[in-house]
């Protein structure tokens, strides 16, 4: 039996380690907060090639790259990625279905309940 820990959305700022993106230090600390200790049942989502950087040099299993910000998807399209999103619905149905393969990057199975985390942030996102 795999032991797979509730999903939990955690913040950590750039100035809160040593080297920030497109290195994978945030996603390491986020992931020391929380206890999860595979990469397989991380998601980075971001809206800049550094974000998507971040996302693959940390081995996260889904890296999904929200078109409405910083860049489009013609931009973010060149970086690593699982997902582009262009829309919330997008990012919602990236996180709970297995991320597309890449070559250097393992598919993963969707983490048990990430569906109703997606859908806690989605329902109340941050002002």
């Amino acid at each position: 039996m795999l032991y797979a820990p509730a999903p939990r959305v955690v913040t950590v700022a750039s100035d809160e380690v040593l080297i920030s993106r497109p290195g994978p230090a945030m996603i390491f600390r986020a992931m020391s907060q929380t206890r999860v200790a595979a990469p397989a049942h991380v998601a980075k989502v971001g809206d800049t090639p550094a974000d998507l950087w971040e996302g693959a040099n940390a081995g996260a299993a889904w890296i999904v790259g929200v078109t409405w910000g910083s860049y489009d998807r013609a931009g973010l399209g060149q970086h690593p990625h699982t997902h582009l999103a262009d829309r919330w619905e997008d990012v919602l149905r990236a996180l709970t279905t297995p991320p597309t393969p890449r070559r250097d990057h393992a598919a993963a199975e969707a983490s048990p309940g990430l569906r109703a985390v997606v859908t806690e942030v989605l329902q109340h996102p941050a002002s």
